[in-house]
């Protein structure tokens, strides 16, 4: 098989595992807290990696990092694999996967707003047209089409914060940790993540993990499918993607995962489609397309891809 086809292929199925995200947190929270799914996904992420890269080679690679990259390491763990899963998992118990699928995507956006205050990249006018049309698309889903208000800790309002939290973790590792790794670099986000979550996060918040659940043969079972496609599954075959063919045929690809992300909620959870989601989404993907095509032309486009998927 060509290059050519295996990175369409890599680019495709890592964007339909990234789309299952929301489906698979919203089935595992009937059975874990949001403290505990988190660490969960991030222990689960950890066994997986170890199996795919080696721990020891890791260890000694992070050795080899500069203390600064280091430090944007684990802030990156904090950040991306602590507190946005927790934002992004309470979220999702407060609202429905289509709304985790579609509101996640303004991501991109406050990527580019982050890059631009704190990156001093430049923004163009398509990237300030998708800005404005993504976050119009979110808030005509968040009040359901106009009709409703919302409060400031809405299950719609914790995914945007969710999306923040990610975004800022995306702008640091393309300030510190762009010529690191990508296998380096997974690793030790869900490393620290899976720490964190077992010390520091019950140690702040004043509670105690149960696991007891993940002995049930089936949720065992949808867990190890989780980690497997989509959190490790997912980031990995994106860069094998970007590895095998231009940067800017596997960001068309990944554009449509909002579709993927619908359509696994419904058909998995059977959640309704309204008519504020159709609006909602295809305002966000609009905006999404206008976003993208300005960094297509961006000198770094790749470098944005590479950040892309640091998102779960």
């Amino acid at each position: 098989m060509k290059k050519s086809t295996l990175g369409l292929w890599a680019a495709l199925l890592s964007t339909v595992f990234i789309s299952s995200y929301s489906t698979f947190s919203k089935v595992l929270l009937q059975h874990f807290s949001t403290y505990s799914l988190a660490a969960i996904a991030q222990i689960f992420s950890v066994i997986t990696l170890m199996l795919f890269f080696g721990a020891w080679s890791q260890i000694k690679n992070f050795g080899q990092l500069k203390y600064k990259q280091m430090v944007a390491l684990v802030f990156v763990g904090l950040l991306s694999a602590v507190i946005q899963p927790l934002f992004l998992f309470t979220g999702l118990l407060k609202t429905s996967a289509i709304n985790g699928v579609l509101i996640s995507r303004t991501q991109m956006v406050i990527v580019g707003i982050i890059s631009a205050i704190w990156l001093k990249e430049k923004v163009g006018a398509k990237q300030i047209w998708g800005t404005f049309i993504m976050f119009g698309g979110a808030y005509f889903i968040a009040t359901k089409g106009l009709t409703q208000e919302i409060s400031i800790m809405s299950g719609d309002i914790l995914l945007l914060g969710a999306a923040f939290f990610g975004a800022l973790s995306t702008n640091v590792f393309k300030r510190y940790l762009s010529d690191v790794s990508p296998q380096l670099t997974v690793f030790f986000r869900n490393l620290m993540g899976a720490i964190l979550n077992l010390t520091l996060v019950p140690f702040v918040f004043g509670f105690q993990h149960s696991f007891s659940k993940i002995f049930d043969l089936n949720t065992f079972i949808i867990t190890c499918a989780f980690a497997l496609l989509a959190i490790v599954g997912a980031q990995y075959l994106w860069y094998k993607s970007i590895e095998l063919i231009p940067a800017n045929e596997a960001s068309t690809i990944g554009m449509s995962s909002p579709l993927y992300g619908v359509f696994i909620a419904i058909s998995i959870l059977h959640e309704t489609l309204f008519f504020h989601h159709i609006v909602g989404g295809l305002l966000i993907v609009i905006g999404l397309i206008l976003a993208t095509l300005h960094h297509q032309k961006h000198p770094e486009h790749r470098k944005h891809l590479n950040a892309k998927h640091w998102v779960h």
